[in-house]
């Protein structure tokens, strides 16, 4: 069950709660410091704002407002212009001085709370992910601190104010629980822009605030003027810093995983990379797969409507379930389909699954009988019926099957662009960098080789540029790799597919099929038709050099080398004669 907002912000406070306990108890002085430059770096914000529009006040009277202290007003109205204009500038150096003061101390702090929880290393970047977390809980306390002390000046100079100030945040803070709790549409809203809510109900907040302020000058009995002015702005603060607050203690609480492993002794790090989210749990389960698949089949407008059965098939891809269900149509047939459910997490990637399926139908791919939509998680539907997977002796030749049917598919021009305006193709990966950092690393013995290489590199670079394109599926596993009855191969799961040089991912070490699969894409596509296969060689030769040399397998890329510099001078000699 969806838990409540109010059991989350209850826990978010008792959590934040045991952290600062545990900042006082290990480092007290830093966390004083930081909380203490905090704080003032606010109020001297505040006097930076307020200051100058006191100046300009007094530029723009001819004499000292009367509303403005007696103490003030036997000052010549010159040196007070000069005096607060001299003061902002003082004002603004000590924010300066104060926010590098909170940087110096987080760090210092943060690298203590390190080591008092004597760990290992626990991820990259730790010790900058553990200074942003202790100084933005610092920030936080200061802050609500901050709006404390405001609260206490407007019991002074403006109580009605502050009785606005509540009952508006009590409404509000009210409405926000029962929406968020009983609507799930205003409970994604909330979760996926937090921020600009809590932003908008604070300048609401304010406005309210305002024109209360203008009917009490019209109709009631007011505070004077200045003090209206000081409460007017104090209040725009203290919202303003209580936003910040609550921002913060939102930003902390989504790493508390991180958090916790970082500062507390017997808090290891827990991955949350395959964790089923509550709402994915409800619908796993076999009851609630009855229900949503029949509801999935129904909105596709199908034949097969009824569900016979429903089992789990494994993808072998985290955050994404598979399921083989048998139906029934009207007649009494019986049909298999796969279901994948794709969690929040990987949206971009049933986005791009159903990108290519819905342009290039030809693909050796499960017949894609559409997509749509299970409590708000993305849903594909395959026909599967006559297909099985592969057994391990099947797995080689199955890859080279399918290697061969994607490099003889001519792929869409339309795909072809938009795949090139946001990713990078075998030849712009194929960098001076790269072959710098290869040269680099290989010993002298095999110099002469590497030269040579380095003297063809651009041609090489040029040759693949201009061969035509092809699709490459990443995703080919047992588990995604599928035999018909009558032998074909084809792949459930595309969504990590890319464009590149025609030859690219090929399995190099089986010369003999590559070139007899070379021919028959030859023969399918009038593209390649005038492309030698020497060219398709080099580029599958220069695609697994690229990929060893990213995971910095040198040694098994320099002994691509001799056979890629074969292929590549046989072309040249062709050229020449």
């Amino acid at each position: 069950m969806m838990a409540s907002l109010q059991s989350l912000i209850k826990t978010a406070l008792g959590w934040c709660y045991s952290l600062g306990g545990k900042f006082v108890r290990v480092v007290p002085f830093t966390t004083l410091t930081v909380q203490a430059a905090h704080l003032f770096s606010q109020v001297l914000l505040l006097l930076t704002f307020f200051l100058p529009l006191k100046v300009l006040i007094l530029l723009g009277s001819e004499k000292i407002p009367h509303y403005f202290p007696l103490y003030l007003q036997n000052l010549k109205k010159t040196h007070l212009i000069i005096a607060f204009s001299v003061l902002a500038l003082i004002c603004y150096v000590l924010y300066v001085i104060a926010c590098f003061v909170i940087s110096y101390y987080s760090k210092r702090g943060a690298n203590k709370l390190l080591k008092n929880s004597a760990k290992l290393s626990l991820f990259d970047n730790q010790r900058k992910i553990a200074a942003q977390a202790y100084s933005k809980f610092t920030r936080g306390l200061a802050a609500g601190t901050f709006v404390a002390i405001v609260f206490v000046i407007l019991l002074f100079i403006y109580p009605s104010l502050v009785f606005v100030v509540l009952l508006y945040s009590a409404a509000a803070g009210s409405a926000l629980i029962a929406l968020y709790n009983r609507k799930p549409t205003v409970r994604k809203l909330i979760q996926l822009h937090h921020s600009d809510v809590l932003t908008t109900l604070s300048s609401i907040g304010f406005l309210i605030a305002f024109f209360c302020m203008v009917a009490d000058y019209l109709y009631f009995n007011p505070p004077k003027i200045f003090a209206a002015l000081i409460a007017l702005l104090l209040l725009r603060q203290g919202l303003s810093r209580l936003t910040t607050m609550i921002q913060d203690v939102i930003s902390l609480r989504s790493q508390y995983r991180q958090i916790n492993a970082m500062f507390f002794h017997d808090k290891p790090l827990v991955s949350t990379s395959s964790v089923y989210t509550p709402e994915i749990k409800r619908l796993l389960t076999e009851d609630s797969r009855k229900v949503w698949m029949a509801e999935a089949m129904t909105s596709l407008q199908g034949d097969f409507q009824r569900m016979v059965s429903s089992a789990w098939s494994q993808l072998a891809q985290p955050n994404i379930y598979s399921f083989e269900a048998v139906f029934s149509n009207d007649d009494g047939e019986q049909k298999k389909f796969l279901f994948k459910l794709f969690d929040s997490s990987t949206v971009f990637l049933a986005k791009r699954e159903r990108v290519l399926l819905q342009n290039m139908t030809a693909i050796p791919s499960l017949r894609f009988v559409g997509a749509t939509t299970v409590h708000e998680f993305n849903c594909h539907v395959f026909e599967c019926d006559g297909f099985r997977k592969v057994l391990q002796h099947e797995q080689g030749p199955g890859l080279i099957t399918l290697a061969r049917k994607l490099m003889s598919l001519e792929p869409e021009e339309g795909l072809v662009q938009q795949f090139g305006r946001s990713h990078t193709y075998l030849e712009q990966r194929l960098t001076e960098e790269l072959l710098a950092n290869f040269c680099m690393v290989v010993s002298k013995d095999n110099a002469p080789l590497v030269r040579q290489f380095q003297h063809h590199y651009a041609g090489i670079v040029s040759l693949i540029a201009g061969l035509p394109r092809q699709l490459v599926c990443t995703d080919i596993n047992p588990n995604t790799l599928l035999l018909s009855d009558s032998g074909e191969a084809c792949a459930s799961h595309w969504p990590n597919w890319k464009i590149e040089p025609t030859g690219a991912n090929w399995l190099v070490i089986d010369r003999v099929k590559f070139l007899r699969a070379i021919n028959q894409a030859k023969a399918s596509r009038e593209s390649l038709a005038d492309v030698p296969s020497a060219a398709i060689m080099v580029c599958a030769l220069a695609y697994a050099f690229e990929r060893l040399c990213a995971r910095g397998s040198y040694d098994d890329a320099l002994a691509l080398l001799p056979d890629l510099l074969e292929h590549f001078q046989s072309l040249e000699t062709t050229t020449a004669e």
